[in-house]
């Protein structure tokens, strides 16, 4: 019995085992049928392609903003063994893609490049909006990002607008972020049937898209100076002197610049900080928002008069410069002071095109000996020259005039301090548009003065229109502009500076 129990219980043993057999089937069934889809969704999710661009993201900083293109080289490689069609779209309109560009001659490197020195006419040709790769083939292409476009974004320019904590308007003088995205859309070129028994790649064979997030820090560069014209009066031959300009960087983005000027002529200059350390002529850097001066040391090597233009250039950007004029009087040897001249530089104010302005200014001789002076303008056609005889002043605020009349002087006789002061408070006044004049009508370009002698010499301005299209939105607006008088016994300079303005 036992054995028949032993048999009996072995047969029921087979069938548990049978049974469990069959149970272990099913579970390891179960368990694997995950894993194998798993597997094909793995599969089916295999990437068809992929970029150079590491972790999916594209950062490109320190964009300038302005007409030139920011250059990358980007590499699009094939995974699969399949010919592929990339489709390449952005959702930047600043963004295009080529499949060459001459400017980037070296296809290695993948630093953004945005040179000035570019060639425009490459960065508009061999554009490309998709994109054929063999098998495991791997391309290089360049995409192209053109900040300027950025300009015509009239949400953008809202957002640039002012600065909410300060309420100044800033423009695109801060840095800014510009984010987008690149596209690339796979699909197979040809199509793989099941008689080839490759359903694996019939399961990949469906459209696949690869995204990239783009992000670009920009800010416009721009330098600014105080000066625009230098003058260098009585110098002689082989003695130094010395002015000095502040260089402003009005932006962000640190400003870096350089000094260009003829070669024969920069023996002539030598540029140095306020403490006398040279400064070299390439690549000066003024940190945001900040300025720098600098010292310009004139060493003539001969006389006479002459004139000097020195360009100081923003490196960011080759476009945004600042000319530096100098004007130079220069004589071999020290020279007698002849005449005095009231003032040196003056302001006239707001003028108007084709409506006279008038100024006044004193000269005097304080030689020994009578001297003639001539009379010249940068401005020939614009500034005339007569004498100051008659003005009337109104000095009542209920509107009552008081007329006052200036001595009539011939020339030698003497005025003492008090009437010259008077004088040239007077003319000070009256030089406004405010006042009414008696002018003789006669213009002189030269004048005798006796010993000790002055006049009051009158200068009428009749500007001419900037900008020849009247409609010109330009011709509305206040325009400083500068300008010199000549006067010459020997050359004395005079400064002016006036806001031009077009009714």
């Amino acid at each position: 019995m036992s054995s028949i129990s032993s048999n009996s219980s072995g047969g029921g043993n087979n069938n548990n085992n049978n049974s469990n057999s069959n149970g272990v089937q099913q579970q390891q069934t179960a368990t694997s049928s995950p894993a194998s889809a798993a597997a094909t969704v793995q599969q089916q999710q295999q990437q068809l392609i992929k970029t150079s661009i590491v972790s999916g993201k594209l950062e490109i900083d320190d964009v300038v903003l302005k007409d030139t293109y920011v250059l990358r080289n980007l590499k699009v490689q094939s995974q699969v063994d399949y010919p592929l069609t990339v489709s390449l779209r952005s959702d930047l309109a600043q963004i295009a893609f080529q499949s060459t560009n001459e400017n980037l001659q070296d296809t290695e490197t993948e630093v953004p490049v945005q040179d000035d020195d570019f060639n425009q006419l490459f960065n508009e040709v061999n554009v490309i909006d998709q994109l054929e790769l063999l098998p495991l083939q791997t391309k290089n292409i360049v995409m192209s990002f053109r900040p300027s476009l950025l300009l015509s974004d009239h949400q953008l320019l809202h957002q640039n607008q002012s600065d909410p904590t300060t309420g100044n308007n800033v423009g695109f003088n801060n840095y800014f972020e510009v984010k987008g995205k690149i596209f690339f859309s796979c699909n197979p070129t040809t199509t793989i049937t099941a008689t080839d028994n490759n359903q694996d790649k019939q399961q990949q064979q469906q459209q696949q898209q690869l995204v990239v997030d783009v992000v670009t820090r920009i800010c416009r560069s721009q330098i600014k100076v105080d000066l625009n014209e230098i003058i260098f009066d009585d110098c002689i031959v082989g003695s130094s002197y010395i002015k000095d300009l502040t260089i402003w960087n009005r932006s962000e983005m640190p400003l870096v610049f350089s000094i260009y000027c003829k070669e024969k002529i920069i023996s002539l200059f030598q540029f140095t900080d306020v403490t006398g350390l040279p400064l070299a002529t390439e690549n000066q850097v003024v940190p945001s928002y900040s300025s720098m001066s600098m010292r310009i040391v004139f060493k003539p090597n001969a006389a006479g008069q002459s004139t000097y233009k020195f360009k100081l250039e923003n490196k960011n950007d080759s476009s945004n410069y600042e000319l530096i004029v100098i004007h130079s009087t220069v004589t071999s040897e020290q020279q007698t002071e002849l005449i005095q001249v009231s003032t040196n530089s003056f302001d006239m104010g707001d003028c108007y095109s084709d409506e006279p302005t008038y100024g006044t200014f004193t000269v005097k001789n304080i030689s020994e000996d009578a001297v003639e002076i001539n009379f010249s303008s940068d401005l020939v056609d614009e500034v005339s020259f007569m004498l100051h005889e008659e003005e009337v002043e109104s000095t009542s605020s209920s509107g009552s005039k008081k007329k006052k009349k200036l001595e009539n002087m011939a020339i030698g006789d003497h005025r003492d301090a008090e009437q010259q002061q008077q004088q040239e408070k007077d003319a000070a006044y009256h030089g406004r548009s405010s006042r009414t004049h008696q002018e003789s009508n006669e213009v002189i370009d030269e004048l005798t003065l006796n010993p000790g002698s002055e006049r009051v010499i009158q200068i009428k301005y009749c500007p001419k229109s900037l900008f020849s299209l009247a409609s010109d939105p330009r011709a509305l607006r206040l325009n400083n502009k500068t300008f010199r008088l000549l006067l010459k016994c020997p050359v004395v300079s005079v400064l002016h500076s006036f806001r031009f303005h077009r009714r």
